[in-house]
């Protein structure tokens, strides 16, 4: 029964991903870009690498197109992994 109560909350939280940027020149700075921070929040970043993880509720599809749009990047850019949550939840 736990479990079951934690999927509404992990919904309600969003779901954890990894970001990395590659193969460009230019520092991406996500919390300085209004239309990326609408749908996400930073847990983890090292100022001048590209590299983030953050908390969002839209899909890792959809963040990874807004990512691409908001900073004229290729498919093969933008590396957007789904983080496993840990505990009973993780095992899901």
């Amino acid at each position: 029964m736990a479990i079951i109560g934690q999927i509404p909350a992990t919904k309600m939280r969003g779901y954890n991903y990894s970001i990395a940027i590659k193969h460009t020149d230019q520092i991406i700075e996500l919390a300085e870009n209004p239309t990326v921070m609408e749908h996400i929040k930073i847990i983890s970043h090292a100022k001048g690498n590209n590299v983030y993880t953050v908390l969002s509720h839209i899909s890792d599809k959809k963040l990874r197109e807004l990512i691409m749009s908001e900073y004229n990047l290729e498919l093969n850019q933008v590396i957007l992994t789904p983080l496993q949550n840990s505990g009973p939840l993780g095992a899901m």
